[in-house]
């Protein structure tokens, strides 16, 4: 019995090493791409809706201009078999993903997408998956080199939550960088 405790607690080490040293090379962007007089590029903007970040993924050419199009605070459900759970409301962030690099994107853009409130409570994509006037993205989003790519992804967040901040990362969340942007 001690020499499986033992070899069970040396797994849980070796698995705890690898986790970090797989992420030890994240970094989170929070300087949008707009335009800087001389002053402002000396230090790093905040990246706000309508702001451009460039995003690598895990792949060798995966880039992407991810921008934060608009952002519902309080959207309504795009169909009516959908809605917030009593206490909750829904909030819709809609991203243009732009294809940037040399390899085709092709994954789940909800995957990787998270709001976080003033009190550094982030929040996934909910349930709901539309909100009126805000088109999802289709389950699994393939964008060509040069090409495009708009649509909602919705979250299901307290009703008095106050969102600060919008993230967005390829490769399902688990690339190697990720926006944030700013909201208010």
């Amino acid at each position: 019995m001690r020499n499986v405790l033992v070899g069970l607690g040396g797994l849980v080490v070796v698995i705890i090493g690898i986790s970090v040293a797989a992420n030890g090379g994240h970094s989170v962007k929070t300087a949008g791409a707009a335009s800087q007089t001389a002053a402002a590029a000396q230090s790093p903007a905040t990246a706000r809706v309508g702001s451009a970040i460039t995003l690598s993924g895990n792949s060798s050419g995966e880039q992407m201009a991810v921008t934060v199009v608009k952002v519902i605070s309080s959207a309504l459900p795009g169909d009516e078999f959908t809605s917030a759970p009593a206490g909750d409301r829904l909030y819709a962030v809609q991203f243009r993903l732009r294809d940037t690099g040399t390899a085709a994107y092709s994954d789940a853009p909800s995957n990787g997408a998270a709001v976080t409130d003033s009190a550094g409570q982030s929040y996934q994509a909910g349930l709901a998956d539309t909100a009126s006037g805000c088109p999802a993205f289709p389950g699994t989003e393939n964008i060509a080199p040069g090409s495009a790519g708009l649509g909602c992804i919705v979250f299901e967040v307290p009703e008095k939550a106050k969102i600060t901040a919008v993230q967005f990362t390829l490769d399902s969340g688990m690339g190697p960088q990720t926006g944030q942007w700013e909201v208010s």
